[in-house]
């Protein structure tokens, strides 16, 4: 991931003077950047929202992996439409924009936990996907969030935006029935 930081950050910026200024940090170099750390990835100034002036490396680390993500799924779909003459469709389980805002304290795995799943998701390369004619539909399972009696079963990806772009969004049902034992994923009063 190193190296791939390192070379998006290349194309991103072009030389070093750029990333310094961008970064704030006049000691970086394209070529010896880091990937941020644990402790940097995991904690933001405000909240889930990062303050560019001071945390652009973390920005542009996250940036680059929605990047990868996106273009990992771009490359899948486009080898399924080679291989098949592009007689199938191909589409990836991806984009759950609207299901990650939750954090690590949301439903009570760890007393504390600010930062939301956004950032590390991968998620965010959800435009670059959509703009892919390779990608024919976008799959996601109904959110975890509040499933069970009473609650609700929304889309992860914005459904919408899928369908705006020509893409079919598919909605998998993955509930689990009353005789299921030892999965617990987002029931009502899981929390």
């Amino acid at each position: 991931m190193r190296r791939w930081f390192r070379d998006w950050l290349r194309g991103r910026y072009g030389d070093d003077a750029a990333l310094a200024a961008a970064w704030n940090d006049p000691a970086v170099r394209l070529a010896t950047a880091e990937v941020p750390g644990h402790e940097a990835q995991h904690a933001a100034r405000h909240l889930s929202f990062r303050d560019p002036r001071h945390e652009q490396c973390v920005i542009d680390y996250y940036r680059c992996l929605a990047d990868l993500a996106a273009g990992l799924v771009i490359d899948y779909t486009r080898t399924v439409k080679e291989a098949t003459g592009g007689t199938a469709l191909a589409g990836a389980f991806f984009g759950y924009l609207l299901d990650l805002a939750w954090n690590d304290a949301f439903f009570g795995a760890r007393a504390g936990g600010g930062l939301s799943a956004y950032q590390r998701s991968g998620h965010l390369g959800l435009r670059k996907v959509l703009a892919e004619p390779s990608v024919d539909f976008v799959v996601s399972p109904y959110s975890y969030g509040f499933r069970g009696i009473g609650g609700e079963g929304s889309p992860m990806p914005p459904a919408e935006a899928v369908k705006v772009r020509g893409k079919i969004y598919v909605m998998e049902d993955d509930t689990r029935t009353h005789v299921t034992d030892g999965v617990d994923y987002g029931k009502v009063g899981h929390a």
